[in-house]
């Protein structure tokens, strides 16, 4: 593949990364790199670029969801263990991840407005000692 970059804007290439799992899903172009970058890139390739020194970062960096966590989110609820202790939007995960039936979510916490979030937002984090608590990994 060749790619030129803009004088003006250059190329920023990023490994497009799924927000749940953390899979590769393509390569993002955006943003602007030193003109050295861009040189390098232009003459590897994207293909050979780390063999010039330019390595493309992994990142979620659109927020977009790969076709096997889409397909497991019509199946269930995605879980993904936490490290105990972690708050906030991008807590710190173990690499655990379970999908669970929308029954297993009603049955093992009570009513209310939590379950309903989870249940239509398709993921939630469990911290680890819950994670244990459940036996996921047992099942």
């Amino acid at each position: 593949m060749s790619l030129k970059p803009s004088n003006e804007h250059g190329v920023n290439p990023s490994v497009e990364v799924c927000r749940i799992c953390g899979e590769d899903m393509g390569v993002a172009l955006f943003g602007h790199i030193t003109k050295k970058q861009a040189e390098a890139m232009y003459e590897a390739g994207l293909d050979v670029a780390q063999e010039a020194g330019v390595e493309a970062p992994r990142t979620v960096c659109l927020g977009n969801v790969c076709d096997q966590c889409k397909e497991w989110m019509k199946e269930g609820v995605i879980l993904i263990s936490i490290r105990d202790g972690e708050e906030g939007e991008n807590p710190y995960r173990t690499g655990k991840l379970a999908v669970v039936k929308d029954e297993s979510i009603r049955r093992t916490m009570k009513p209310g407005e939590q379950v309903e979030a989870i249940l239509e937002k398709r993921v939630a984090y469990i911290p680890e000692s819950v994670w244990a608590a459940l036996g996921i990994d047992a099942t």
